[in-house]
């Protein structure tokens, strides 16, 4: 973490001492002056292939699952459509967790958008030590026709509704309200922007999707952290690397 990157928003009626602690919890932060002492995962070896990091950490009978990716986005639309793709890989991966694995501990996605329009998206849960091997050849299935599997308006509907459902939850209480117009001042732009969004979720395409789809791919690094013993994966991704000691 670097403050000097970060900007920090408080909205709301609080006492004048909070930029003090602000200060003082933050100014012991810094950069690393050095590199990290783990490798970088390789790049892909073809378009569509799901890079693995494994992290060994003993925790018991279970896997965490973490796939992440960046996505640049320039309209309100693909914004929305980056918000979306992560709604459809939760459902995805829930529902391959319950029908290939047997096990429903719970994949649930989540999306920071930046002011630059970069954007970074999270899908994380936990899968059986035995199903590790199972999940990746799953997944990796799927990953490669992500982009060219398409959505039909059906699903483009429902992922609307799921959208418009959260957004309006956001809007129950002042503070969700707050950090939302915060959000919008950070990103250049006026409170009036969200407003937008209801007739820009309607706009937002299969097309859409299929393009944020394919950034995503092109720099998704799926991340599997659990007891070395068990961290099988399909022999097929691209060879994986040990990113953190025991």
């Amino acid at each position: 973490m670097d403050p000097r990157r970060s900007t920090l928003v408080i909205a709301g009626d609080v006492p004048a001492s909070v930029q003090e602690d602000v200060e003082h919890w933050l100014s012991r932060w810094h950069t690393p002056r050095e590199a990290p002492d783990f490798p970088l995962p390789a790049p892909p070896t073809a378009p569509g292939a799901l890079r693995v990091v494994r992290v060994p950490m003993k925790q018991g009978k279970q896997v965490r699952v973490r796939l992440a990716c960046n996505v640049q986005t320039q309209t309100l639309e693909q914004e929305l459509a980056t918000r979306m793709l992560g709604i459809k890989l939760e459902r995805q991966w829930n529902n391959l967790e319950r029908e290939t694995l047997g096990s429903s501990y719970g994949f649930q996605a989540s999306t920071a958008i930046h002011r630059d329009g970069s954007a970074q998206l999270l899908v994380s849960g936990r899968v059986d030590n035995g199903s590790v091997r199972r999940m990746t050849v799953a997944v990796n299935q799927g990953w490669k026709a992500l982009p060219e599997s398409g959505t039909t308006e059906n699903e483009l509907n429902r992922l609307r509704w799921e959208f418009g459902r959260s957004y309006n939850v956001k809007f129950l209480t002042s503070q969700s309200v707050a950090s939302a117009v915060a959000e919008q001042h950070l990103r250049g732009r006026t409170s009036a922007a969200l407003d937008e969004v209801p007739a820009a979720l309607m706009r937002v395409s299969s097309a859409d999707l299929a393009e944020v789809g394919k950034q995503c791919q092109r720099s998704a690094v799926l991340g599997l952290l659990g007891d070395p013993a068990v961290l099988e994966v399909d022999p097929l991704l691209p060879a994986d690397r040990i990113a953190v000691k025991p």
